[in-house]
């Protein structure tokens, strides 16, 4: 998706919204083909989700959604990354858990992230 490599941070939103509303209708479908290849896309693309905003309109409703009922250490991978925005895409996806009443995930992430020096973290 070429929106998401643009230098134009407009673009780049729009591109997130777009994978985002393309994720949401495949789980209506049930096509978790469509899912894992958007999830995937989004984590091999992280370098271009580069601001708090772009993390926060997106990693909830794809990474905390692809791993609600799935392995969650890939995001323990992202808490502990260099990445000030995959640490915060770590974080983030937790909300997708606190909706739903789950609480857990969030505190053991948080606390890989507490000593973070980031103010964005």
């Amino acid at each position: 998706m070429p929106l998401l490599k643009s230098c134009w941070h407009e673009a780049r939103s729009l591109s997130l919204m777009l994978l985002v509303k393309a994720y949401h209708r495949a789980a209506l479908r049930g096509d978790e083909k469509t899912q894992k290849r958007i999830y995937d896309f989004y984590l091999k693309h992280t370098r271009f989700i580069n601001n708090w905003d772009l993390v926060d309109l997106s990693a909830e409703h794809i990474v905390g959604a692809w791993l609600h009922s799935r392995d969650r250490s890939p995001r323990i991978k992202l808490a502990t990354s260099r990445s000030l925005w995959e640490r915060r895409i770590a974080i983030l996806a937790t909300f997708h858990y606190i909706k739903k009443g789950e609480y857990a995930e969030t505190l053991r992430i948080a606390k890989c992230l507490l000593k973070d020096d980031k103010d964005l973290i």
